[in-house]
C-alpha cells in the first residue's frame, strides 16, 4: 500500500544527479508553460538504479516491461558524422504521473514525436509516496457497456450538479428525431412544436459505401416512420441506440436518419439548422475513433503507432525499494487522446482520432453543451466547464486537486493552459454566451482567426459543404459581434482577415474553388484521400496588426449563389479597397529538394544598390487560369503593419479583364521588412477585388 511521504523537500540538493529525486523545480524548462522535463541516457538510468536510487530503479524496470531489450540500446546514429545516443525524456504531469517518452532527438519534438508514451502513476486508492506519482485511474482493456454507462452517469450527475453554464431549460426538438420508445427505433416528425431532452451523435461516414451509415432518402421515409428493424440498424447505431436506451433517453438525432439525404432542398434547410440543433442537445456522442459505421463502441481498446502496430490497453504494478514497500502502476500514456481533444494536435489526426478531421464536426463540438467522445484509449468527456476521462481522477484536474507543493502550483498551472485552449474560449464567449461574460472586440475577432484556420484544415466531402459546416458557428459569431459575415471573414477586421497564407506554401496541387470570391480562404481547395481542405493560417505577426492609414475599403458584398437571401451559404461578390500600392514583378525558381517552385517579388534595387525581392505566398501558382510565370507584373497593395516588428503587410493582386469591366484577383500575400521599403512616397489606388 502507498505510504503517506511526500518525497524530498523542494529546497534540498537530490541525492540522485539523474532524476534529480524528481524535484518538480529541478526539471528543464520545455518551454511550453507548465511543462517540464529531464533527459536521461538509459546507461546513465541504469547506473543510477544500481546505486540505489529508487526513483530510477523504478523508471528502469518500468521501460524494461514496455521496451524490453529496446530500453538498453544506446547505438549511434548517422556514422562517423554523428554520436546520438537514444535518450528517455520525463516529463511530470502535475497531479496525476510521470510521461516517459525515448527518442534519439531533443525534448522539443515532444509534442510532435513518438505516440507510444508511457507513464507512473499511482492508484487511485492510494496515497503516492511522492507526489510525482500523482494518483490515476486504471483504464480497463475493453469497454464494456456497463463501465460505459456508469461513467455517463457520473459525469452527467457532476456536471448537471456543479455546472450552471451547462444547464438550460428544455428546448423544442429539432423537426425530426429517432423515437427509442419502441422496440424498433422510428423517425418521429415532430413539426418543431414538442420540447424534451435528446441526444445528438457526430460520427464519420467513410469512404466505403459497404460501411456506410443507416441513411434516410425519399424511397425509404415512410418505412422509416413506420420502424427500423435490427437488420436494417448499422452496428456503430445499434451500440448507440442501446447506450442512450439504458441513459434514460428517448429521442436521438442522427444527420444520416434524420436529414432526407437525396432530397437537396431538405438538405439545405436542415443544415443551416444544425447549429440550434447541437446547442439545444442534452448530450453529444462522439465516436472520435471509429472511420466509419462498421466499427462498435464496446470493443478492446488499443494504442497505435502506425498502420501495422497496436498495443492493447494495459497497466502492471511496480513495488518501489523503499521500506514501505509503496505500490506504483505503470502504463502506455493517454496523452496523445488528451491532445487531441483538449489541444491542437494534427500530426496523424486522420488516423488515430479522424472525427475529429471532418470539417462537420468542429461546430458540433462546440456547439453541444456535453460531448463524451469514445477514443481509441478510452472514454473522454468534453463539456462548457470541464475536459474528464477515464484516466484521471476529476478532482486532479481542477484546481481543488489534492497535490500538495510545487507539484500543486504545477497543477494549477496544467488546468489554467488547457482551459486557455482556443476551443475553450471560442466556446464559452461565443457558442455560450449569455451576455454576461464581456469581451473585447479585438479578442473575439482573434477567436476567429483561431477556428478560421483550424477549420481550413478539416476536410469535407462535398465542395458546398465547406460553407455549411462553418454557418453555424458564423450566426453564433453575428449574433454577439453584430459584424456582416464575407464568406468566412467579417467586415470589421477584413485588413487583417484577408492576411491569410495558404499551406503548404505555394503548393502546385491547389485549385480555385468556382463557388467562393479569391479573397476569402474557402477558395483554395487542395484534395485529399477523403476529402478536400483548404489549409491556411494566420502569420504570428498579424496578431498585432495596425491598418494602413491610406486604406480606405469603400464597398464590400457578397451575393447568394444558391439559397436565396442567405449570406453563410456559397457566394460570389467583390470588395473595393483603396491604399498604398506597388507594381512588382514575380520571380519563378525551382525548388528541386522540395519538388515545387518557389516565387518571388522583384522589388528592384535598395538606396545601396543592393537587389531586393521578398518571397511571395503564392494561393494557387498553378491552377488553370491563374498560372504564375517568371516576369509576370502583380500590384503589391499594402494593408497594415506589425505594431513590434514592424513588418509590412501586404495583399498580392493580379489585373482581369478589360475597359469598364477591369477588375484584380487575388494571387497572395508578402510580407515586407519595413527598411526593405517604407512606402512611404507610394501611389495609392482604388482596386476591385473578386
Amino acid at each position: 500500500m502507498g505510504s503517506h511521504l511526500t518525497g524530498p523537500a523542494p529546497s534540498s540538493s537530490p541525492k540522485c544527479d539523474v532524476c534529480r529525486d524528481l524535484i518538480y523545480s529541478l526539471f528543464e524548462d520545455g518551454g511550453s508553460g507548465a511543462v517540464r522535463y529531464i533527459s536521461i541516457e538509459f546507461s546513465e538510468l541504469k547506473a543510477a538504479a544500481a546505486l540505489g536510487c529508487i526513483y530510477c530503479s523504478l523508471i528502469d524496470r518500468g521501460t524494461q516491461l514496455f521496451w524490453g531489450h529496446r530500453a538498453d540500446f544506446s547505438g549511434r546514429v548517422g556514422g562517423e558524422a554523428g554520436d546520438l545516443r537514444e535518450r528517455l525524456h520525463v516529463i511530470p504531469v502535475p497531479g496525476r504521473g510521470l510521461v516517459l517518452w525515448r527518442s534519439f532527438e531533443d525534448f522539443n519534438t515532444y509534442f510532435s514525436n513518438c505516440r507510444l508514451r508511457i507513464e507512473l502513476f499511482t492508484d487511485q486508492g492510494d496515497t503516492p509516496f511522492h507526489p510525482a506519482f500523482g494518483r490515476a485511474r486504471p483504464v480497463g482493456r475493453t469497454l464494456t457497456f456497463d463501465v460505459a454507462l456508469e461513467r455517463l452517469n457520473n459525469w452527467m450527475t457532476r456536471c448537471e450538479r456543479d455546472h450552471s453554464s451547462c444547464t438550460r431549460s428544455l428546448t423544442k426538438l429539432p423537426d425530426r428525431v429517432i423515437d427509442l420508445s419502441r422496440p424498433e427505433p422510428r423517425l418521429l416528425e415532430t413539426m418543431n412544436t414538442e420540447y424534451g431532452k435528446y441526444i445528438t451523435l457526430s460520427h464519420c461516414r467513410g469512404q466505403n459505401a459497404a460501411k456506410s451509415p443507416t441513411t434516410t432518402t425519399t424511397a425509404t421515409l415512410q418505412a422509416r416512420k413506420r420502424g427500423l428493424t435490427f437488420n436494417e440498424i448499422c452496428p456503430l447505431f445499434q451500440d448507440v441506440f442501446s447506450l442512450v436506451r439504458m441513459s434514460g433517453y428517448r429521442y436521438i438525432w442522427i444527420d444520416s436518419l434524420c436529414i432526407v439525404q437525396d432530397d437537396e432542398s431538405d438538405w439545405q434547410v436542415q443544415s443551416m439548422k444544425m447549429a440550434d440543433i447541437y446547442a439545444g442537445s442534452f448530450l453529444n456522442i462522439a465516436t472520435t475513433y471509429a472511420p466509419d459505421s462498421s466499427h462498435r463502441l464496446f470493443v478492446d481498446r488499443y494504442f497505435s503507432t502506425n498502420h501495422k502496430s497496436t498495443f492493447p490497453v494495459q497497466s502492471f504494478k511496480l513495488i518501489a525499494d523503499n521500506k514501505e514497500k509503496s505500490e506504483v502502476h505503470i502504463r502506455q500514456s493517454h496523452t496523445i487522446d488528451h491532445e487531441y481533444i483538449c489541444g491542437d494536435l494534427r500530426r496523424r489526426r486522420w488516423q488515430y482520432a479522424p472525427l475529429l478531421d471532418r470539417a462537420w464536426v468542429l461546430q458540433e463540438r462546440l456547439l453541444a453543451r456535453r460531448t463524451l467522445h469514445f477514443t481509441l484509449s478510452e472514454l473522454v468527456w468534453e463539456c462548457n466547464c470541464s475536459y474528464a476521462c477515464e484516466c484521471i481522477i476529476e478532482s486532479e484536474t481542477t484546481n481543488d486537486c489534492s497535490t500538495s507543493g510545487e507539484y500543486a502550483i504545477g497543477a494549477r498551472a496544467s488546468v489554467n493552459r488547457l482551459y486557455r485552449s482556443w476551443t475553450h474560449e471560442f466556446s464559452s464567449r461565443i457558442c455560450q454566451s449569455t451576455g454576461t461574460q464581456q469581451s473585447s472586440l479585438g479578442y473575439l475577432y482573434y477567436l476567429w482567426l483561431k477556428l478560421a484556420s483550424n477549420y481550413s484544415s478539416l476536410l469535407v466531402t462535398k465542395p458546398l459543404d465547406r460553407y455549411y459546416a462553418l454557418a453555424g458557428l458564423a450566426q453564433m459569431f453575428q449574433r454577439v459581434t453584430k459584424d456582416q459575415y464575407l464568406a468566412g471573414l467579417w467586415a470589421r477586421d477584413l485588413s487583417r482577415s484577408l492576411l491569410w497564407t495558404g499551406g503548404p506554401r505555394s503548393s502546385p496541387s491547389t485549385s480555385r474553388s468556382k463557388i467562393s470570391p479569391t479573397w476569402s480562404w474557402i477558395s483554395r481547395v487542395e484534395k485529399h484521400d477523403g476529402g478536400t481542405d483548404c489549409s491556411m493560417s494566420y502569420s504570428q505577426a498579424t496578431e498585432d496588426f495596425i491598418q494602413d492609414i491610406r486604406v480606405r475599403i469603400h464597398q464590400y458584398r457578397t451575393f447568394s449563389t444558391i439559397m436565396s437571401g442567405s449570406e453563410f451559404g456559397p457566394v460570389s461578390g467583390q470588395i473595393v479597397i483603396e491604399g498604398a500600392f506597388l507594381p512588382v514583378f514575380v520571380t519563378k525558381e525551382r525548388d528541386d529538394f522540395r519538388s515545387r517552385n518557389e516565387y518571388y517579388l522583384d522589388l528592384g534595387l535598395g538606396p545601396q544598390g543592393s537587389h531586393r525581392r521578398c518571397l511571395l505566398w503564392a494561393d494557387c501558382p498553378q491552377a488553370e487560369g491563374e498560372e504564375l510565370e517568371d516576369g509576370d507584373m502583380v500590384q503589391c497593395l499594402l494593408l497594415g503593419t506589425s505594431k513590434i516588428s514592424g513588418v509590412q503587410h501586404f495583399l498580392v493582386l493580379r489585373e482581369h479583364g478589360r475597359d469598364q469591366d477591369r477588375y484584380h484577383l487575388r494571387v497572395g500575400v508578402a510580407e515586407f521588412e519595413r527598411t526593405d521599403n517604407d512606402f512611404s512616397d507610394a501611389a495609392v489606388g482604388s482596386f476591385i477585388i473578386r
